[in-house]
């Protein structure tokens, strides 16, 4: 039997490591997309601490640039013949930010990372998906506290 897939974007920190743990110790196998390997690989060791779970990847992946997600899509199509869940997780809230900032690839990286990139990442993995017989796609959207303003979150998913 086929062990089940899930990939969670943004799991080094937060929504993301803590869904990445659960999900591992639910017997899945988890595959967490980080931008930064550093605190990616730092996550990783805690998810697999935490979870008792061996059954944990690190795959390098910014949302925010088309040619970093073509290559993470591209791995997981390498390395899974189906993917299960798929969540959405990875985001930029900076607040601070005033100005558009730009990727080399020409993209606003907020827009990239909340939107864009999600929809592309999705686009390339929906054959994988269906493969599944039943996958999901998961979308978290969360921004966290800014000057002791409370946090809020929402979850939408769908099924292929």
């Amino acid at each position: 039997m086929r062990r089940k897939v899930c990939l969670i974007t943004g799991a080094n920190a937060g929504i993301g490591k803590q869904a990445a743990i659960r999900i591992a110790k639910a017997g899945y196998y988890v595959v967490m997309g980080c931008r930064s390997r550093e605190r990616g690989e730092a996550a990783l060791a805690d998810v697999k601490e935490q979870s008792g779970s061996g059954d944990v990847a690190l795959i390098q992946v910014d949302m925010s640039r088309m040619e970093s997600i073509s290559r993470f899509a591209q791995e997981v199509l390498r390395r899974f013949e189906a993917v299960d869940v798929l969540i959405h997780n990875a985001a930029v809230f900076d607040i601070t930010q005033k100005k558009a900032v730009f990727t080399e690839e020409g993209h606003e990286t907020v827009w990239m990372t909340n939107h864009a990139g999600p929809v592309y990442l999705t686009d390339l993995l929906l054959d994988a998906l269906a493969k599944s017989g039943g996958g999901r796609i998961l979308t978290v959207a969360s921004k966290g506290p800014a000057g002791g303003a409370t946090a809020y979150g929402g979850f939408a998913g769908s099924r292929i």
